[in-house]
């Protein structure tokens, strides 16, 4: 989950990942790389670093992370948009989603021209993409529920899970469809339960990582 190193796991482990539509949960994604940029600007915060210097070292170590994950489309993409975003930051400046998303698309191709049919590119800009367009357009139906639902916390988190799951299954569903030959009805409920859950494994598992330069007995007792 944290380097993205898929070698050893067997394939009906893999299989049944597919067949819950949750396979991209494998793969190093987006959230990977924000959770990686969050724990630095976190930690260089604490040890007091300037906001400038703290953002050019986070982007450093975003680069060094994209090579020890293999460098993958969705992993580039998204340390290229955390560069232009904490750029814009630096320079106080608003980035826009889609020119970022663009510009990052441009950078990968200029690089690599032959990633335009690979699926781990398709697959991550169209989600992206889905994310940013679907989301607040589907989101809006809250507006229909009663005023007691909406001012529930509770009710607009699982709503938001929710809409961020069908977003994304509806963008993806063509690409997965194709490439795998199945569609999983199961996988935007799945995706509802998956994904915070993953995200949580992964920051343990980040902070396992954290601990065992300190100390490789204490994260082997805490992993």
């Amino acid at each position: 989950l944290i380097i993205g190193e898929r070698s050893q796991i067997p394939v009906d482990v893999k299989s049944a990942f597919i067949n819950a539509g949750v396979m991209h949960i494998l793969a190093v994604s987006g959230l990977h790389v924000a959770i990686v940029a969050m724990i630095l600007l976190v930690l260089f915060s604490i040890l007091r670093i300037p906001e400038k210097a703290a953002i050019l070292l986070t982007l450093l170590l975003l680069g060094y992370y994209t090579f020890l994950t293999g460098a993958a489309a969705s992993v580039t993409r998204s340390v290229i948009m955390a560069g232009i975003y904490l750029g814009g930051r630096m320079c106080e400046r608003k980035s826009d989603m889609y020119n970022t998303l663009a510009l990052s698309a441009i950078v990968i191709l200029l690089i690599d021209a032959k990633q335009l049919f690979h699926p781990g590119f398709q697959l991550s800009f169209v989600a992206v993409f889905s994310l940013v367009y679907l989301y607040p357009k589907i989101y809006a139906i809250r507006t229909l529920l009663p005023a007691r639902l909406t001012g529930n916390r509770a009710v607009t988190g699982a709503l938001s899970a929710i809409t961020v799951s069908v977003a994304a299954g509806i963008g993806t569903l063509p690409f997965t469809s194709i490439y795998f030959g199945k569609i999983s009805l199961i996988g935007f409920c799945a995706n509802i339960v998956v994904v915070p859950l993953s995200n949580i494994i992964l920051g343990l598992g980040m902070l396992t990582v954290a601990v065992s330069y300190l100390s490789p007995w204490v994260a082997a007792v805490y992993a």
